[in-house]
């Protein structure tokens, strides 16, 4: 049963990512940044959803954890690229 739990979690995670990469086609703002960003918040979102709040797995800590270390290099990310913009100085 966990692992079938498991595979659902992937599917929905394909899912978003599948619908993020389409969005942002159509869009034409695909970028790997932007991409990212919203992959990772869909995978938040995800594992919230199919939280189950009577009983505590074991594997669902690990998700949390790789979600937060997805979201400290998608702040690290942003902090380089907000460095790069602000090194460029004033505009003439």
């Amino acid at each position: 049963m966990t692992t079938h739990r498991r595979f659902r979690i992937v599917r929905w995670q394909i899912a978003v990512m599948g619908a993020t990469a389409l969005s942002l086609a159509v869009l034409d703002s695909l970028s790997y940044g932007l991409f990212f960003g919203v992959s990772l918040l869909g995978l938040v979102v995800v594992t919230e959803l199919s939280t189950s709040r009577l009983v505590a797995l074991p594997w669902r800590s690990r998700l949390r954890r790789l979600a937060a270390l997805g979201l400290l290099g998608y702040a690290v990310v942003v902090v380089l690229r907000l460095t790069d913009i602000l090194s460029v100085g004033p505009l003439p």
